[in-house]
């Protein structure tokens, strides 16, 4: 039985020394998304959006990642999010957009105030900033 405990524990160390953490994965870069506008937005970022339009988009995450003017968000972004040639898809959603249509017609008739497509190295070019001015 001393034998089996001490297997099963030395397994469990091996499993969770394997397991790949947030220190594991390579930093691309942080993406800083200012909201310079006039109004508070939404912003939802994805790399695996095959259409170019906002069917894809999840109103709760949505709704979670709110900009209020003149603030910052940062996120990290990972290198194996361009491990097979993806681009982040960046989508930014006006308050009045949001307030003023229903959220059934926004994604039938890919309703969005601004959509950013960009590779590694745009990202790279543009020093990992994105600015929202309301145009």
């Amino acid at each position: 039985m001393k034998y089996l405990k001490f297997l099963v524990l030395f397994l469990t160390m091996g499993m969770l020394q394997a397991c790949p953490g947030e220190d594991d994965e390579i930093l691309a870069g942080k993406l800083l998304i200012t909201n310079s506008s006039d109004e508070d937005v939404y912003y939802y970022e994805d790399f695996y959006v095959k259409l170019l339009n906002a069917s894809g988009v999840n109103l709760d995450r949505l709704k979670a990642q709110r900009l209020i003017v003149d603030n910052v968000k940062e996120l990290k972004i990972y290198q194996y999010h361009f491990e097979k040639n993806e681009k982040l898809y960046l989508f930014i959603y006006k308050q009045s957009t949001l307030d003023n249509h229903p959220w059934e017609e926004i994604q039938e008739q890919n309703i969005y105030d601004k959509l950013y497509v960009l590779t590694l190295n745009e990202l790279n070019t543009m020093n990992w900033q994105v600015v929202y001015d309301g145009n």
